[in-house]
């Protein structure tokens, strides 16, 4: 009691105490209060999360797995197309082993010619012609984005097959012309061959630009000449261009690159025939399948690298191709130049209007020419096969081309595009589109457009309306034609018609590989052998034109 008395604390101490351990079970109480609806909130989101998570999760494996679980539970179904879809998707690897003699619709089609051309005694005579060239004709093939030059595997060997078809011709046309007795009068023609090389510097090396794809070309095409100029005494060259997709951009660039190099000024070299196939001229921005606004433009381009910065026109490179005379005088040297596009909303990368620079406010006019075997001589019993099967089908809408045009009414159009721009970016950057197509129309270009709607094999046919309008010919109702009191069509006039698929069937837009027929394997070489009759006549006509007698006076010529 002693002790407890002495050792007690003052009363008012100890009412300070209890307050001060009263506040603080308080402040516990409610830390701990706070902590579990924290917690509680926290498992709330995460729970929510993760079921948001794992629905749309579920939907996109349910669609992705879609046509493997047709393809692996159907095997039969061929109709609706989800096993090419997979083939073509899924199975990218490339086949070098691949051979044409064991593809079916190949050995149909040309399986004669190509037995004769490749016996024992005419490849010794093809051998011979080629050491005894006095031309030499070079022809690059350049592949597109993420490809690889097995893609274009098929135009390459229908090239081969045409070339060495056409020599044949050139060789008989000689030893006839060597036994007939008025030897003076007999027309000398000047022996010569064509190297057909597929382009391996850019394959999978496509995202770091136009500029350093375009340099490695420019090196492939200098190494490759060389070497072959090497096993031939004369000088004379003449170098010609085929660029699918991204490959025509790189090809754009790579020419100028290599028109000023010394290679030019050590051969006698000219520039021949420049093709593209479904090339973004105008690049992608307000271009893409769907409309998208300008600043999702932008962030899908850094997602592709310095190549997406490139095709959206985050810089202005681009518009310095198409305007910039360094670039445009080398284009403009080559005798022929050639656009081929997708129509009707078939090309999901490259749409119509950028594949063959159109634009909705252009005047520029286009003339109709007639069809591109037309004014070709015949080649084989193949012949007339090929132009029904390109009438019936209706692959080659139309053939248009523009007059070559440098005049000062061009470069005011231009600049009046430029003075009417709106403030907006929008409006800057689409009037830049118009001075690029313009610019370009000038050059003078012929251009295919291309209907493979009823080529690919993914698409559900749509019902039609009863007060939808009959045509006559239920093939090629939306054929490009000039009205009878107009001899030309104008760019906006041919973009508008081709925007969009009119037809009866609503189809996924895979023409872009389609349309040059892409062989990578056998699977996608099957899935896109819809493009072939379009290849055919393609490699057919490029290989008279480089083979056809070469005049000054072809230089600007643009039929």
């Amino acid at each position: 009691s002693i002790y407890f008395a002495a050792t007690r604390k003052p009363s008012h101490e100890r009412q300070e105490e209890h307050r001060r351990n009263s506040n603080k079970k308080n402040m516990d109480a409610f830390s701990s209060s706070l902590l579990l609806s924290s917690s509680q909130s926290a498992e709330v989101t995460t729970e929510t999360l993760s079921w948001s998570l794992l629905f749309f999760s579920s939907i996109v494996m349910i669609f992705l797995s879609l046509p493997l679980f047709i393809y692996l539970v159907f095997p039969s179904l061929q109709v609706s197309g989800f096993r090419e879809l997979f083939r073509h998707y899924i199975l990218r690897t490339p086949d070098p082993d691949r051979s044409w003699a064991d593809d079916e619709q190949f050995i149909q089609s040309y399986g004669k010619l190509y037995k004769t051309i490749h016996s024992v005694e005419n490849q010794q005579r093809l051998q011979q012609s080629c050491e005894a060239a006095e031309v030499t004709h070079f022809l690059f093939l350049v592949h597109g984005v993420n490809g690889y030059a097995l893609d274009l595997s098929y135009p390459e060997m229908m090239l081969k097959l045409w070339r060495d078809n056409k020599k044949m011709q050139l060789m008989e046309e000689e030893e006839a012309a060597a036994e007939t007795k008025n030897n003076k009068k007999k027309r000398q023609r000047r022996q010569q061959h064509l190297v057909i090389h597929a382009a391996t510097w850019n394959e999978r090396k496509t995202k770091d630009g136009i500029i350093k794809g375009g340099k490695r070309l420019c090196e492939e095409m200098k190494q490759v000449i060389q070497q072959e100029m090497k096993k031939n005494k004369n000088k004379n060259i003449t170098i010609s261009m085929f660029g699918n997709s991204l490959g025509g951009l790189y090809c754009r660039y790579a020419i100028a690159e290599f028109n000023a190099s010394p290679v030019m000024k050590d051969y006698d070299a000219r520039w021949n025939v420049f093709l593209t196939t479904a090339t973004p001229h105008l690049g992608c921005a307000k271009h893409t399948y769907f409309p998208i606004p300008r600043t999702a433009e932008i962030g899908l381009a850094h997602t592709m690298g310095e190549t997406g910065k490139d095709l959206f026109q985050v810089n202005d490179l681009l518009k310095r191709m198409a305007t910039e005379p360094h670039y445009l005088n080398t284009l403009k040297a080559f005798r022929k130049r050639i656009a081929y596009a997708n129509a009707y909303g078939t090309d999901f990368p490259v749409p119509t209007a950028t594949a063959a620079f159109l634009h909705e406010r252009s005047t520029y006019p286009h003339h109709e020419v007639s069809s591109s075997l037309s004014s070709i001589s015949s080649i084989s019993d193949n012949d007339d096969d090929l132009v029904e099967i390109l009438d019936e089908k209706g692959l080659v809408v139309a053939n248009l081309h523009t007059h070559p045009s440098m005049s000062d009414e061009d470069d005011d159009e231009n600049e009046t595009a430029d003075e009417n721009g709106d403030d907006s970016n929008n409006g800057e950057h689409d009037d830049n589109l118009l001075v690029m197509s313009n610019s370009l129309d000038s050059l003078g270009w012929k251009k295919v457009f291309v209907d493979l709607r009823h080529e690919i094999p993914i698409g559900v046919k749509l019902p039609s309306s009863p007060f939808a309008k009959k045509s006559n010919n239920n093939t090629r109702p939306e054929q490009l034609q000039l009205d009878s009191n107009s001899s030309s069509l104008e760019s906006k006039e041919i973009a508008s018609a081709t925007k969009h698929n009119t037809g009866n069937r609503l189809i996924y837009p895979l023409g872009h590989n389609m349309i040059v027929a892409v062989s990578r394997c056998d699977k996608s070489a099957s899935f896109n052998s819809g493009g072939r009759p379009v290849i055919d006549a393609l490699a057919k006509e490029v290989v008279e034109l480089i083979f056809s007698p070469y005049d000054d006076s072809d230089d600007n010529d643009a039929e």
